[in-house]
């Protein structure tokens, strides 16, 4: 007897009723959460065609005074990763933060390497404004690949292609902001608070003022009244307001001068959540100081 072929035939008639192993389902995309609506739209670029990033703040909301509602604290509760800018920018997250260590990768992007901090007017802390310097953008970007590569191993080919593609887009709107201030003449301009020193830095520009430091404190009359004694004697241009804070202190300074008023917004207040948003938020700012110059 052939044992070799009665051993083949075997098997081959085993085979056929021993069932096919299905392919492995693929693993959920990770649960993301990102604090404020600029790196959550630089977030959801890494992300793209995996899952979609979950933002905290939403609107006209400010971070210096959010507070956690029960629908946040359930998405903080369920986070594979959390990226915040610290503690110094969103004090709201810093409990929560501290609860969720060890369940979930904590971000601190404030704290990543390369990123390149500056210091607040007026003081020794560090300026957390830093995602409108596009070079901190592109950090941002490289630290959201690393993160999710490490958490979603799967994946971790399509995030290094998304990253890369963002990092070259806001290099060509980095170039584009460049060239259009380039052509603009602008005059001195005062800023409702000090929160655009990257950007100022990167563009060089240079606010006269801020009508306050820190938006949780107001001036009291002698401070608006030096502030409108100083756009007098150096004849500004502009003043901005921001959508997030009431604009009864900005009437109070420029009530009366001949000053143009204008609207910066450092978080995108009236900007859709999503990819574009990092962009359309940068291009915003820009077109707000071209239009201070009279250029738009």
């Amino acid at each position: 007897m052939n044992f070799s072929k009665f051993s083949l035939v075997t098997v081959l008639a085993i085979s056929a009723f021993w069932p096919t192993p299905l392919p492995a389902k693929p693993l959920p995309a990770p649960q993301v959460v990102a604090s404020i609506l600029p790196i959550h739209s630089l977030i959801a670029g890494v992300m793209r065609g995996v899952g979609k990033p979950q933002l905290l703040i939403k609107g006209g909301a400010s971070p210096h005074a959010y507070s956690l509602r029960p629908s946040d604290a359930r998405l903080l509760s369920k986070a594979d990763a959390i990226f915040w800018i610290g503690g110094g920018m969103e004090r709201y997250l810093a409990k929560p933060i501290t609860a969720r260590k060890g369940a979930a990768r904590i971000v601190e992007l404030s704290r990543a390497i390369e990123i390149d901090l500056i210091k607040a007017s007026g003081g020794r802390e560090a300026d957390l404004h830093l995602w409108l310097d596009p070079h901190n953008a592109q950090v941002i970007i490289r630290t959201a690949v690393s993160t999710l590569r490490a958490i979603d191993p799967q994946n971790a080919s399509r995030y290094q292609a998304n990253g890369d593609s963002m990092i070259d887009r806001v290099a060509q709107l980095d170039t584009e902001i460049k060239a259009n201030l380039a052509a603009t003449e602008l005059g001195p301009f005062v800023v409702f608070h000090d929160a655009y020193g990257y950007f100022e830095r990167r563009y060089g520009l240079r606010h006269l003022a801020a009508v306050t430091i820190n938006p949780d404190r107001v001036p009291g009359a002698r401070g608006i009244s030096e502030l409108r004694r100083r756009i007098k004697t150096v004849g500004a241009v502009c003043i901005f307001t921001e959508p997030q804070f009431k604009p009864s202190i900005l009437n109070a300074v420029a009530d009366g001068l001949n000053i143009k008023r204008g609207v910066l917004d450092p978080m995108g207040a009236d900007i859709t959540p999503g990819i574009g948003a990092y962009f359309t938020l940068l291009k915003d700012i820009a077109n707000a100081f071209i239009g201070c110059a009279g250029l738009s």
